[in-house]
């Protein structure tokens, strides 16, 4: 075999490039966008075999191992379940949209994808709080209804107003570290919910001040990394309401959060050529997943609170700083 031939390839054949992927339309910031062969592996653990010849040089630089193109349907399925499940347990469902793709060395979702996974999760919470919004529905004569809806356009202002930053925010967006010290924050806060006196306080009591508040914390989620579950549901509980009320809150000011952008993205998707059906398979998978989220979020919420998924903020946080 001539010098420097590689094993198991004819003379004079090119090692295949199935180790690489184009640049072109890959997000800055992420590992392994240079098209190069990356890993996470120790540099030890990095062999080639070769023989009759010195070795090629491999790159050992921190990145992961970029995968085969998965099928469509798998990767939509994928991310509706990174959608579903992030978007209403407190671990940020914009962080793990940038994480997830950094780890796994997979190209993240466009936008136009994004939103409309975004109608699976909506779909999960109206379902959910279903009754809670037939009520609303009759809001004129209904005071308590009519008070519920006030609540909640008070509390979505704040992130509206801080849609006027998006181009500023899309910057967190292409920095793996800024999203892992987003999340090492949300950690933080969500460890200090645990010591927050639990009160009795129902949504229906809740004041305009309670609402605004929440919406505060709420617009602190533009930041990829910063969970809005996490950070609405620990502002509410710090006003007096109770875990379960807390988390009907928090999950009902998700409703105009979800939709506004999600909404618009869908029906312009379904005027331009029409939506793939593995993307159907994507949202349904994010609609019943983020159902049983809701769920499990509640029924945690209210039994240990949200320790628990502080400690898996500090985890990944933590992981995604070492091997950026």
């Amino acid at each position: 075999m001539p010098a420097g031939q590689i094993a198991g390839y004819p003379p004079g054949q090119p090692a295949r490039d199935d180790q690489t992927r184009p640049t072109e339309g890959r997000r800055p910031g992420y590992p392994g966008s240079a098209g190069v062969r990356r890993s996470w592996l120790p540099v030890g653990l990095l062999t080639t075999e070769f023989i009759g010849g010195p070795p090629a040089e491999i790159e050992a630089s921190p990145g992961p191992v970029l995968p085969a193109n998965l099928p469509p349907m798998l990767e939509a399925m994928l991310w509706g379940l990174v959608q579903g499940l992030t978007e209403f347990l407190p671990i940020s469902s914009s962080g793990h949209l940038v994480l997830v793709p950094a780890f796994l060395g997979l190209e993240p979702p466009d936008l136009a994808t994004s939103a409309l996974l975004h109608m699976g999760t909506l779909a999960a919470v109206l379902i959910y709080y279903r009754k809670d919004l037939a009520k609303m529905v009759h809001f004129r004569r209904d005071p308590e209804a009519r008070h519920i809806v006030i609540l909640l356009i008070i509390g979505t202002v704040p992130a509206a107003i801080g849609i006027v930053f998006e181009k500023q925010l899309e910057l967190f967006q292409e920095s793996v570290t800024a999203v892992a010290v987003a999340l090492l924050f949300t950690g933080v806060v969500l460890l200090v919910s645990g010591f927050i006196v639990r009160k009795a306080k129902i949504l229906e009591q809740a004041s305009v001040t309670d609402s605004l508040l929440v919406g505060v914390a709420q617009a602190t989620a533009l930041l990829p990394g910063i969970s809005r579950s996490g950070m609405t549901i620990t502002a509410a509980l710090g006003r007096g309401l109770s875990a379960e009320q807390a988390a009907r809150f928090s999950f009902l000011l998700a409703v105009p959060a979800i939709a506004g952008g999600g909404l618009i993205e869908t029906v312009q998707l379904a005027g331009n050529g029409g939506i793939p059906a593995q993307s159907w398979v994507g949202v349904l998978v994010a609609a019943v997943s983020g159902y049983l989220a809701i769920a499990f979020l509640i029924r945690t919420l209210v039994r240990i609170g949200l320790r628990p998924f502080a400690l898996y903020c500090f985890v990944v946080g933590s992981l995604a700083l070492i091997l950026q």
